[in-house]
């Protein structure tokens, strides 16, 4: 029993510290990434092949979202990203999002809106998705379509961050 115990231990240890040099070795290369500027498809590369969870991700492209202070060169960052992510996985709701923000941003709504939409196709209960793609259709005058998705977002979760507000808007100019 005793025996068992500690190769029991043993193999969690190797464990553990194989977790942790992954975790020191992909901190290093997400700052690396930061700090430098090094937005070369090795380094991205990197970064997406060592994350199993985008989710994450998607945090912190919503907090890029309701930045107002997103200036051109985080955008081209964020879409050198969102380009790479979408070479590993052509389905990323992530990357997609993200080149909707970008292009929010850079004031093409129509070329947001397909971004939108397209991360919405694979993940259609993505709230984010949902919201993001109701205020475009709010913001380029589709007062009826940016208010099916409103309802959509009440069916899935009601208490969707900002929903009120666009729910508020839309009534507001109807």
């Amino acid at each position: 029993m005793k025996l068992m115990t500690k190769i029991i231990i043993f193999l969690l240890l190797i464990f553990s510290t194989t977790l942790y040099y992954k975790v020191i070795i992909f901190d290093f290369e997400v700052s690396k990434a930061v700090r430098f500027n090094d937005v070369t498809d090795s380094t991205v590369s990197k970064i997406f092949g060592m994350s199993t969870y985008y989710i994450p991700l998607e945090k912190v492209f919503v907090k890029f979202y309701q930045s107002k202070s997103i200036d051109q060169h985080d955008c081209d960052l964020l879409l050198n990203y969102s380009n790479t992510l979408l070479k590993s996985n052509s389905r990323s709701t992530q990357a997609y999002f993200v080149k909707s923000v970008c292009d929010e941003k850079n004031g093409d709504l129509n070329s947001a809106l397909n971004n939108a939409l397209m991360a919405l196709k694979f993940n259609e209960f993505n709230t984010t998705s949902l919201l993001t793609i109701a205020i475009l259709q709010f913001n380029l005058g589709n007062l009826n379509q940016a208010q099916d998705y409103v309802d959509m977002i009440e069916k899935i979760d009601p208490k969707t961050k900002n929903l009120e507000i666009i729910k508020n808007a839309i009534i507001m100019r109807k």
